[in-house]
């Protein structure tokens, strides 16, 4: 298996070398390393009930109201998955996928303010929920709307108080200093909040 020691992008032939599941988990991460903000036209129509609001900041009290049910889901699915890549031999993809994903989304989603409470927690949240897609991702876990919102350079942050926010991966380094929260557009559905959290 190939080692880097520190990318500033995917490395060439990294899907390949991941095996099945591992074009997806290349344009995942490709959008970790998307400049500037995503276009909020970009945001997939998503399908279910919950309408999608995009969000310039979010501050840590905020995330403590995200759904503890969705959060839950991603975590057997995180278990499933790895669960399943083991058990098929593929131990040596999900180590690659996670080295190769961790080097690029550290000090890309490092604070640029260290003392920023709320950016330190929305890089942890990221950062979990990369290594949960790549997981996921590798072992075929659907067509995971989550990691298509990530690729698109979009943080998945979850369902609050009847609606599914997502923000720009860059509030990782800006934490809730970027302006208050403002609508995505019209109605679009959560079947990421649904198919991606609910087991």
């Amino acid at each position: 298996m190939a080692r880097h020691y520190e990318l500033t992008a995917p490395p060439d032939g990294l899907a390949a070398d991941l095996g099945p599941g591992g074009e997806r988990v290349e344009l995942l991460l490709k959008g970790l390393t998307r400049v500037g903000e995503p276009a909020r036209g970009a945001l997939p129509a998503l399908a279910g009930a919950l309408p999608v609001r995009a969000l310039s900041g979010v501050p840590a009290c905020l995330m403590d109201r995200v759904d503890p049910r969705w959060l839950a889901g991603l975590e057997r699915r995180r278990h499933a998955a790895r669960a399943a890549l083991l058990a098929a031999g593929r131990d040596a993809h999900l180590e690659l996928g996670e080295h190769v994903a961790m080097l690029l989304a550290t000090p890309l989603l490092e604070p640029a303010d260290p003392d920023d409470a709320d950016a330190r927690a929305a890089s942890g949240a990221i950062l979990w929920l990369v290594g949960t897609l790549v997981a996921t991702t590798l072992a075929g876990d659907g067509d995971d709307l989550l990691a298509i919102l990530l690729g698109q350079g979009w943080w998945p942050v979850g369902p609050v108080d009847g609606a599914f926010l997502v923000a720009p991966v860059a509030t990782a380094r800006t934490g809730a200093r970027t302006g208050p929260a403002t609508r995505a557009g019209t109605q679009a559905s959560t079947r990421a909040g649904t198919g991606a959290g609910h087991g």
